[in-house]
């Protein structure tokens, strides 16, 4: 193991990196590792959850198209009293 990984607890890494310049403990340089492999987990779960979000949306998609045509296209007037008074139905 060569000096500077044994400064940084053999993170080989983090060798040259701004704790390292610092002169942060290698316990340090151990806890910003992880919580990094953290993060990197945290954005993959984020990535599936907005991917099956996505898929919900396309799945009642149509279920609402359905209600819409049904109600209709908003008629000309309430379109106007709306931009007016800014309501909401």
């Amino acid at each position: 193991m060569t000096n500077a990984e044994e400064n940084n607890g053999g993170l080989e890494g983090l060798t040259g990196s701004r704790f390292e310049i610092l002169g942060q403990p290698a316990s340090v340089l151990r806890r910003v590792k992880a919580l990094k492999k953290l993060q990197v987990e945290e954005i993959g779960l984020e990535s599936k959850f907005h991917a099956r979000l996505n898929q919900l949306e396309k799945e009642f998609q149509p279920l609402f198209q359905s209600i819409n045509l049904k109600v209709g296209p908003p008629s000309h007037c309430l379109l106007l009293h709306l931009r007016d008074h800014h309501s909401t139905i």
